[in-house]
């Protein structure tokens, strides 16, 4: 015999549902409006997820795409991490934390060039004469220190984050069909 859950939406098993379970109607009644109410909920909820992953994605693919096209017309260039740069000092329950960004100095055209990197830890990745690859695009004055972090971090980060809302709400909107799955006795 299917279970409760699947009868309640269906109006022709609600007398059936109610008298199984010996409540009165207006109580019945509320218990199916509530349920109504709740799948409602998760639906527009669900929408809403999705509309922020589409954002998300949208932002991050765009973001990832626009680092590779300045990127496949920049040079590579050898550079040398000349300096730690404290950026930002925050204070938690530990104590203080700063973050170091590297400065790095490179040559292109027999001109001595330095930038500091955009990335920045509390660990740093790199030590004061380190060499490092460097992409630099002169027309679009942009560069970066080449590494996959650097080039594409935002870009992958937003990517997972926005496939896992996706998912999760295509899970919600399919969360009846998902729980029979489970519990075939629901």
């Amino acid at each position: 015999e299917p279970g409760i859950r699947s009868k309640l939406p269906d109006p022709n098993g609600f007398e059936t549902t109610r008298k199984r379970l010996d409540i009165d109607p207006s109580s019945a009644q509320y218990f199916l409006h509530c349920d109504q109410l709740v799948r409602k909920s998760i639906v527009m909820a669900s929408w809403i997820i999705l509309s922020i992953s589409v954002v998300i994605l949208i932002f991050s693919i765009g973001s990832g795409m626009n680092t590779y096209s300045w990127v496949k017309e920049s040079q590579l260039l050898e550079g040398t991490v000349v300096e730690l740069v404290p950026k930002k000092t925050s204070q938690n329950k530990g104590g203080t934390t700063t973050v170091y960004a590297p400065r790095v100095q490179y040559t292109i055209s027999g001109e001595e060039r330095e930038f500091v990197s955009s990335q920045s830890s509390s660990s740093p990745d790199f030590k004061v004469g380190d060499k490092v690859k460097v992409a630099t695009n002169l027309k679009l004055d942009k560069k970066c220190i080449a590494t996959f972090g650097e080039l594409y971090g935002f870009s992958f980060a937003g990517t997972v984050i926005g496939v896992a809302l996706g998912f999760m709400a295509l899970v919600f909107f399919n969360s009846e069909k998902i729980l029979r799955l489970l519990h075939p006795n629901l």
